[in-house]
């Protein structure tokens, strides 16, 4: 038999590997690859997610300090303290942030704020009339129940893992105040959130510090 020429052997494997390298022209993953990922599928209706959640009361509305004498109507401004959004991360950004602030709702029991809402959002307060004293140093708040979440979650039936963090409020908690410097603790409101305003608001001395 005679022998084969001795480039047909070459030039057949060049021609594989040419065929290879027009194949991954196009996109894919060779077996090995430290870039191969398992690939989620287009939807996640079965969501597996496990929470890390945290809650604090914090300051979300507050007025500088003014002097109102008895009969003296003041009307409050409502100023936006230290702003935020309901923010929402997620590694992959796989789920959209509303279903994920669906399913931390549905984990602690109570609405949250949606994608959108700022902390300094909320109606405008009434003007209002003291009638107390000669004059009162007065401040008004307002503060929200605020949410810190880490979580992480799969789909049924894959093994890829994401995670992300949340930030937001329980809808429902604004609550709102005013609390008067010339007064002792026991006459303001009694709350860490009135605390909080008092500490930024009230001049050390002032008798709304006692016992703080």
């Amino acid at each position: 038999m005679a022998a084969l020429p001795t480039s047909s052997r070459p030039v057949a494997y060049l021609g594989t590997w040419m065929s290879i390298l027009l194949l991954c022209s196009t996109g894919c993953t060779l077996a090995g690859s430290e870039d191969s990922r398992e690939v989620l599928p287009n939807t996640c209706d079965d969501l597996l997610i496990e929470w890390d959640v945290s809650s604090t009361w914090k300051i979300a509305i507050l007025d500088d300090l003014r002097i109102v004498k008895r009969g003296e109507e003041a009307q409050l401004e409502a100023v936006g303290h230290e702003v935020k959004e309901v923010k929402v991360s997620d590694e992959f950004a796989y789920i959209p942030p509303e279903k994920i602030l669906e399913e931390l709702s549905e984990h602690i029991g109570k609405p949250v704020a949606k994608i959108g809402d700022k902390t300094s959002d909320g109606a405008m307060p009434p003007a209002v009339k003291y009638t107390g004293g000669e004059q009162a140093h007065i401040a008004y708040y307002r503060g929200l129940k605020t949410i810190t979440a880490r979580f992480s979650y799969t789909c049924a039936g894959t093994k890829q893992v994401s995670s992300g963090d949340v930030f937001t409020w329980e809808a429902d908690s604004g609550t709102t105040g005013i609390i008067d410097c010339l007064k002792p603790p026991k006459e303001n409101p009694d709350s860490k959130l009135a605390m909080q305003v008092v500490s930024k608001r009230c001049p050390e001395g002032s008798p709304a510090h006692a016992n703080h």
